[in-house]
């Protein structure tokens, strides 16, 4: 009965895993899984295990979970995310920024992603909370 139990749980997981490589969008979404069903943690450790030499950067990764792990406490109930900025150099290189909606204010959190071969992996990830900055440099924003 546990077995049955436990593999319910991770069969998400797996799905997610081989559906993560598809498109850029699909690894941000497999991110946001890991986000709300496990926490902040796993969510960046699993982002980040896409890309080998990431290995190396164990201090920033753990800076970016603390910093995390700091804000959202004060923010509320999290509610969700939406696609903020999509910027894309060819066919291998994406920029993705999104909103992670909580009660008290959104978040922004932003992926660079690479696609040398034939797998999406992160080459870069940070957060910020003054998303009214960003929104400034967008054209035909009403002010």
């Amino acid at each position: 009965m546990k077995i049955r139990i436990l593999l319910f749980l991770f069969i998400p997981f797996i799905c997610n895993e081989t559906k993560a490589q598809s498109s850029p969008e699909a690894l941000i979404d497999s991110f946001f899984v890991y986000y709300k069903t496990v926490g902040i943690e796993k969510a960046i450790d699993f982002v980040f295990a896409t890309n080998k030499y990431m290995e190396q950067s164990k201090e920033v990764i753990d800076n970016i979970k603390l910093r995390l792990n700091r804000a959202t406490p004060l923010l509320g109930p999290y509610h969700g995310y939406d696609l903020f900025i999509k910027k894309q150099a060819g066919q291998s290189y994406v920029f993705l920024s999104y909103l992670i909606k909580y009660d008290r204010q959104p978040i922004q959190i932003s992926f660079i992603l690479y696609k040398p071969k034939d797998k999406w992996q992160i080459q870069n990830l940070r957060f910020d909370d003054k998303v009214d900055a960003e929104l400034d440099k967008l054209p035909n924003v009403a002010k």
